[in-house]
């Protein structure tokens, strides 16, 4: 059962915008920040070895910080940094679960888990189960197995201090959020037949809406 968490009260708040297929842009509030996040999607790689996702802070100029990449036709998503060489592993707690279990030389650092309590809303809790950030899904979307219009607001991050302000950590928390908001994107795509891809059996969406359902 879910912890109850209180309303984060300090911290950062970021807004996840789909700008078009190829661009997303994860912005803070105007005059906050001297950067925002700009994220180059990549679709179709196949044998290119292509990223799907390159991750990049842009104070004027982009400086990359992590790709992502996706299995084709199996569960598993990894995000690679750019400075510090490091791979985060993203798996399915068990296969049964919504919660996603972010690990690093196979220890648990965070889980990314549905609420119980509000569809459209996402936890980021520590492997000790404190509450780091939390993600809320645009209550106008309509994302599964359809394109997504140009300039949609995908939701918003938030996340709580002190993490918001170490760099690295802010880094690896918007990293992790639009890798895995794209990842059950595109599985949902794939589960409608769509991209030439077979379906996703084990990853079947329950309920039909994007918000609260990660794959």
């Amino acid at each position: 059962m879910q912890e109850n968490y209180a309303p984060m009260k300090s911290g950062q708040s970021l807004q996840l915008v789909h700008v078009n297929r190829k661009l997303q842009t994860l912005s803070f509030p105007p005059g906050s920040s001297s950067h925002n996040y700009n994220v180059k999607i990549n679709g179709g790689t196949g044998f290119l070895n292509k990223p799907d996702l390159l991750i990049s802070r842009d104070s004027g100029t982009l400086e990359k910080i992590a790709e992502g990449r996706f299995e084709k036709y199996g569960p598993g998503t990894t995000i690679k940094y750019s400075e510090s060489g490091k791979i985060h592993d993203l798996q399915l707690e068990t296969s049964q679960s919504q919660r996603f279990m972010v690990t690093v030389d196979g220890k648990p650092l965070w889980f990314w888990q549905p609420s119980q309590e509000d569809k459209y809303l996402v936890q980021v809790v520590t492997a000790a189960n404190g509450l780091v950030a939390q993600f809320t899904y645009s209550g106008e979307h309509t994302f599964v197995g359809r394109d997504v219009k140009d300039d949609t607001v995908l939701g918003i991050l938030e996340v709580a201090e002190p993490y918001a302000s170490q760099q690295a950590v802010l880094d690896q928390l918007v990293s992790m959020t639009v890798v895995l908001v794209e990842r059950s994107k595109r599985r949902g795509r794939k589960l409608h037949g769509s991209e030439g891809t077979r379906p996703m059996n084990s990853l079947a969406l329950n309920g039909g809406y994007y918000g609260g359902n990660l794959m």
